[in-house]
């Protein structure tokens, strides 16, 4: 079950000697956590950073290739604009910045609510049950996903996936990029903190599902059917944060899915 946000964090007993030996109990608890409302300015401002720090790697990468010509229509600087945009290289060097970034950002809200940033992000244990049900329900979502995408006739790998994992230059980057770096700052924004302040808030039904929306609107490099999908994953994540009080097991549940979509795309890429 999801943890106590107000559980006593330590007791202290103090002793008071004038005039009697009576003994004073004092419960030291945290704060409420941030409200609804300052949760979603502040993970607003948190996104904007995130995007500065995807910029910023981004550039990096367009420097790169203006130095050493190795993209066709280099020559042309707002051709080469336009493909970093599906560039593997740019995608993984831009999660990962903007990754460190909105890390810090979660972390530093945190302490500013009084919470070390273990407690407030939940960065806890996760008992067996929870993961194995959390697993059967994210390997049952796969099949039927993947499953009516095959029979539907799409694409099983968005094109722009694809695209990214031809052109990512160094793969063993791209795949740190999409199973670690993604997993782990995405959940930690958006199970650890966003559900946070959004449970306290509201409740933990709107909580689930404001989260999932705001994270598949993450995603719109893809079209309607997928940013859905991603959705529905997103309910399974924050459910199973919820139950099981940890974020670490969402992000154990993500990385495996990017694993299995990075296999995908690798396989369809060769």
């Amino acid at each position: 079950m999801e943890e106590n946000p107000y559980r006593a964090e330590a007791a202290t007993s103090l002793h008071a000697e004038r005039g009697s030996d009576a003994i004073v109990e004092a419960q030291v608890v945290p704060p409420r956590p941030w409200g609804a409302w300052p949760t979603i300015g502040l993970s607003l401002a948190s996104g904007v950073a995130v995007v500065v720090g995807q910029t910023i790697g981004a550039l990096g990468v367009l420097l790169l290739y203006l130095a050493t010509s190795n993209r066709a229509g280099s020559g042309n600087f707002e051709a080469l604009v336009k493909e970093l945009e599906s560039d593997g290289l740019a995608i993984a060097v831009g999660s990962i910045g903007g990754g460190v970034v909105g890390i810090a950002c979660v972390v530093l809200w945190s302490h500013l609510r009084g919470w070390t940033w273990q407690d407030y992000l939940a960065i806890t244990p996760f008992g067996r049950r929870d993961a194995v049900v959390g697993l059967i329900g994210l390997v049952a979502l796969i099949v039927v996903l993947d499953g009516s995408t095959v029979i539907t006739g799409r694409e099983l790998v968005p094109e722009v996936m694809v695209h990214a994992y031809q052109t990512a230059g160094f793969l063993p980057l791209f795949w740190f990029a999409l199973i670690v770096a993604a997993p782990v700052w995405e959940e930690l924004f958006f199970r650890g903190f966003m559900h946070r302040g959004l449970v306290a808030g509201w409740g933990t039904v709107p909580a689930i599902i404001i989260c999932s929306a705001c994270w598949a609107a993450l995603h719109l490099q893809y079209d309607f059917i997928n940013i859905f999908s991603i959705f529905v994953v997103g309910l399974l994540l924050g459910a199973v944060r919820q139950k099981s009080g940890s974020t670490c097991l969402a992000i154990l549940l993500h990385a495996l899915m990017n694993l299995v979509a990075t296999i995908e795309t690798a396989i369809i890429a060769a």
